[in-house]
């Protein structure tokens, strides 16, 4: 299976600190709560997210017709 990016391209496995950082760097700010109650505190949730479109997985073809066998 390849992971791909957008803006980043394909991601090697295992990552480098560098691309891990890059990661981290193209991800928002991740809100918690709900409707109007939505807020940003690092204090509650210290990580980032991204968008769905984003993230790209491709499957090798072999690993695709193993699975439909």
């Amino acid at each position: 299976m390849t992971v791909a990016v957008k803006d980043l391209g394909p991601l090697a496995n295992p990552l480098t600190p560098a691309t891990a950082q890059a990661l981290h760097g193209a991800s928002t700010p991740a809100r918690h709560g709900r409707h109007d109650k939505t807020l940003l505190d690092k204090r509650v949730r210290d990580t980032g997210v991204w968008h769905a479109d984003r993230p790209t997985l491709r499957w090798a073809d072999e690993v695709c017709d193993a699975l439909q066998a």
